[in-house]
């Protein structure tokens, strides 16, 4: 497991282009994708699906075969009219920090930053490409979160996309788009944001709207799917019956007591997001600092959707533990109800959260 500070956009957007892109969302199992539009003040779901990724095609965020999976981008360009694409970069392969240094004017922060990669990445500078985003300025410094990735990843992600009719204008991490898709606008706190997936579980750190602490845990709802099947001796189809029926509460019949069955995978998810929420809050940033205390703790991804797991997580935890609205920044729903139920927009979280990138420029 890797614990990462502080992320950042590997290439923002340029700025004559924007608006109704396609936020692509790449996992080693599947490709999901969402595009918005503006109608009447707000967003409108435009295009959406998911295209599931044979195995071997992507193996913890790196590509294996391109041309396997080329072709299922061709597909998708078939059913949607957008050419651009935002992508999520897998976090396994990035670095990503918090700097502060000394006030000094716009034109001179890239080089300094480079000058500090040495210190942050056991990789030389000239084999990575590096993004920053300015967090704020106190007692005299200025604060930096600053994302590094290898050329190799990114040169193998550009040209993905090469000959599928499908041009990338920015990349940024997972990370990142689900802060924007499910914490509202209006939050100022700090908040930890848990993306049960299907193979791991992403937890981040956000305030004021940038995430400044990423870690990936490999715990993600197939676990709880073996750990069903191990327990009641059922095959997989039958496991995630019970699953989605029943929930994890403590059930009244054996079929439906799935909490004895998972217990122990949703202790070592909560322990790991426990031990996560203990270090921020009892070590300072690099200068120093406090860390803004967390004030509550947002559920998303697809994991998210079995019922009783926030009840769980929020009574283990001892704090507010809330399952993500996918919508919140998206539209009020008062005049439009999207062509999505609200269980399967848990799953598209990242996406939205890059298609929502059209319209929330620096």
């Amino acid at each position: 497991m890797k614990d990462r500070e502080n992320v950042s956009k590997i290439f923002p957007t340029p700025s004559f282009l924007g608006g109704n892109s396609l936020g692509v969302d790449i996992s080693d199992k599947s490709v999901k994708y969402a595009s918005l539009s503006p109608e009447n003040g707000e967003l409108i779901l435009n295009y959406h699906g998911r295209e599931d990724i044979p195995d071997g095609i992507v193996e913890r965020g790196e590509i294996q075969d391109p041309e396997k999976l080329k072709e299922i981008f061709r597909k998708i360009k078939k059913k949607v009219k957008n050419e651009y694409i935002r992508a999520a970069l897998p976090e396994e392969k990035l670095y990503l920090f918090n700097l502060s240094l000394p006030k000094m004017q716009n034109e001179e922060v890239r080089d300094a930053i480079a000058l500090s990669l040495e210190q942050y990445v056991p990789i030389t500078n000239v084999d990575v490409i590096f993004d920053f985003d300015f967090i704020e300025e106190k007692n005299g410094e200025m604060h930096f979160q600053v994302g590094v990735i290898p050329k190799d990843i990114i040169d193998s992600y550009l040209s993905l996309f090469e000959g599928t009719g499908f041009t990338p204008i920015s990349f940024e991490i997972e990370a990142q788009s689900i802060a924007r898709a499910v914490i509202p606008k209006t939050e100022t706190g700090a908040v930890m944001v848990v993306d049960m997936g299907e193979t791991r579980t992403g937890i981040s750190i956000a305030y004021k709207g940038f995430v400044l602490f990423t870690s990936t845990v490999e715990i993600g709802s197939v676990h709880l799917d073996q750990a069903i099947m191990k327990h009641f001796n059922i095959d997989e189809k039958e496991a995630k019956r019970r699953k989605e029926k029943y929930g994890i509460r403590q059930g009244m019949s054996e079929e439906s007591n799935l909490l004895s069955a998972v217990v122990d995978t949703l202790t070592a998810l909560r322990d790991e997001v426990n031990k996560h929420y203990i270090f921020w809050g009892s070590h300072p940033f690099d200068n120093g600092s406090e860390r803004p205390k967390i004030e509550k703790m947002i559920m998303c991804g697809g994991g998210s959707n079995l019922s009783g797991v926030t009840d769980f997580m929020s009574e283990s935890l001892k704090m507010i533990v809330e399952k993500a609205n996918p919508w919140v920044n998206v539209n009020s729903m008062k005049r439009y109800i999207p062509d999505m139920q609200r269980d399967d927009s848990m799953a598209y979280t990242t996406s939205f959260g890059l298609a929502l990138a059209d319209y929330d420029h620096d």
